[in-house]
């Protein structure tokens, strides 16, 4: 009687040679050719990291800043229950 293991590599083996015969199609070339551009390094742009002038950053913090003060004047809606 064979072990679960032994049994699971005759199975996988069979599965590749049928898989041997099978044609592949242009979408695994492609799929290659993307993953091996990948592995080479070619195919990844990483962009720097944007850095903003100090006058712009207090600008956009103070907008926030007076956005959350007009947020916390509005009245609550409070819904009625009957």
């Amino acid at each position: 009687m064979k072990t679960s293991c032994l049994f699971a590599d005759q199975e996988l083996r069979q599965l590749l040679r049928e898989d041997e015969k099978r044609k592949l199609g242009k979408e695994v070339f492609d799929q290659y050719r993307q993953w091996y551009k990948l592995e080479r390094g070619d195919g990844m742009a990483i962009k720097g990291v944007k850095v903003a002038p100090p006058d712009v950053v207090a600008k956009i913090r103070k907008k926030y800043e007076d956005f959350g003060q007009f947020v916390n004047q509005q009245p609550r809606f409070q819904s009625e229950t009957w």
